[in-house]
């Protein structure tokens, strides 16, 4: 429980810090169109924070860590959440200053974070297959 608390509270902290510095990059270079950057935030808070907040709570219900399995999706489901972030907050900053990007970099970019999110997708279906296992097992006990 102490993993999923110490990295809701990361997320959290990773959330208000690209909140400030989207806030700040843009004020200070008068950038005002919409920026990948500005979702980077809410990223951070809706997948990284909130998601881990209400794993603690599934956790302290269904007992995750006891499946051998919970381990595996809690790292890609990391890993995908953080490469996501950090491939939006590359395309964001090069929209920022201006980068106009060459199409092959430009489709690379796109490319892992979409492979980041695919990542994020197969740690979901995990996850939702444990939760079937553990609720089942729960059941079976009553």
């Amino acid at each position: 429980m102490k993993k999923l608390l110490n990295a809701a509270f990361a997320y959290g902290v990773a959330g208000i810090v690209m909140g400030g510095v989207f806030r700040e990059a843009t004020k200070f270079l008068h950038y005002t169109a919409p920026t990948a950057l500005g979702r980077v935030h809410t990223h951070l808070f809706a997948l990284g924070m909130l998601f881990c907040l209400v794993l603690l709570a599934l956790e302290k219900c269904f007992g995750l860590w006891a499946d051998g399995k919970f381990k595996s999706v809690f790292l890609l489901y990391n890993i995908g959440v953080v490469g996501a972030a950090v491939m939006m907050s590359l395309r964001g900053f090069a929209q920022v200053f201006g980068l106009a990007l060459a199409k092959g970099p430009d489709a690379a970019l796109s490319g892992v974070t979409g492979l980041f999110h695919i990542l994020l997708t197969v740690a979901l279906v995990r996850l939702f297959l444990l939760l079937g296992r553990r609720v089942a097992a729960c059941q079976q006990t009553v």
